[in-house]
């Protein structure tokens, strides 16, 4: 009996697409990162029933329709290759530096969003490797927590998944592994991190969701339904924060319910020494809220919707200063 695959041993390998989406480059640049369980990408295929009836029950055969795919994955990533995840998820990576550290900029803007092929290699071989080409993150969530791991979770869509002989494609290219690095800890934030309109705010846990509102419905006539773009729609940039009741939060609240179409700004950072990771919502207007009376600390979920500040020309915008040149990446 042939032996299963087995999850553990399970390689993701993700390059940009940059001559053509849905087109894995000629010479591609493989960056592996570490995944936890429980993701992977699913070809997604219509089959139209056939509603004809033709003198017995039996059903008649279905006809094929338009075929896209989708994925997920989750990551607890270093900083080395949460500046690449950056990229994709929030907007085009720009680098500076010439020597370490270097920093690289992610921000909401305008244009494409980068496309990527995935690899999933199993250790049965790379011959039985499934393969996503054409994807892009439709959305992204950075959970908070008073400890362990960041975790950033991407959702993706595909113009394809398949299942091949990767081996070519893998071996045609250069590899930089990413999936060993030190995972970005909790424990790197501290007091005066985390920042609401200027003033510290601690929080107990909390998310932050960029949603890029991908469109996957385009399927043309004599298009063999195969899925033709992928356009971008108006996206969505959310914090929710699970806020503890002190003075400070106390006071930022009442500002917010005596005028809440005031915007603010909020900012966290992860910092080991020289190297770091920030998330900055320049501008954002954050729903009113009071807490709920506990047995125990009281808190209040606060919610902050990003708008598009002039200055900063962006909702949302990352910032990862790591040890790794932008070459790495792409970036030239």
């Amino acid at each position: 009996m042939a032996t299963p695959a087995q999850g553990a041993n399970t390689l993701i390998k993700i390059c940009r697409e940059t001559s053509a989406w849905g087109s894995t480059p000629a010479a591609p640049e493989w960056i592996t990162v570490a995944v936890e369980p429980g993701g992977g990408f699913v070809p997604e295929i219509n089959q139209i029933e056939s509603t004809l009836l033709g003198g017995d029950p039996n059903p008649r055969a279905a006809v094929l329709g338009n075929r896209k795919g989708s994925g997920d994955l989750t990551f607890n990533p270093s900083l080395e290759a949460l500046a690449f995840l950056m990229g994709g998820a929030v907007g085009p990576i720009v680098s500076t530096g010439v020597g370490d550290p270097y920093s690289h900029v992610s921000k909401l803007i305008a244009g494409d969003l980068y496309s990527y092929t995935v690899v999933e290699v199993l250790d049965i071989g790379a011959a039985y490797s499934i393969v996503a080409r054409g994807a892009v993150v439709n959305s992204c969530t950075l959970d908070t927590a008073s400890e362990g791991p960041l975790k950033v979770k991407l959702n993706f869509v595909a113009k394809a998944v398949t299942q091949e002989d990767a081996t070519t494609i893998l071996a045609a290219g250069t590899t930089v592994d990413l999936s060993a690095g030190v995972p970005v800890d909790h424990g790197w934030l501290t007091a005066g991190t985390m920042s609401i309109g200027g003033a510290v705010t601690y929080v107990k846990s909390g998310s932050i969701e960029v949603n890029q509102n991908l469109k996957v419905d385009d399927f043309r006539v004599a298009g063999n339904g195969v899925l033709m773009s992928i356009p971008r729609g108006r996206a969505a940039v959310t914090a929710t924060l699970e806020c503890l009741w002190d003075s400070n939060t106390a006071t930022k609240m009442a500002a917010i319910l005596a005028a809440p179409a005031t915007p603010t700004a909020a900012t966290i950072t992860w910092t080991l020494s020289t190297h770091s990771f920030s998330i900055s919502l320049p501008e954002c207007y954050a729903k009113p809220n009071l807490p709920k009376i506990p047995d125990g600390a009281l808190t209040a979920q606060l919610v902050l919707k990003a708008a598009k500040n002039i200055s900063a020309g962006t909702s949302i915008a990352t910032t990862t200063v790591n040890s790794t040149v932008g070459t790495v990446y792409g970036i030239v």
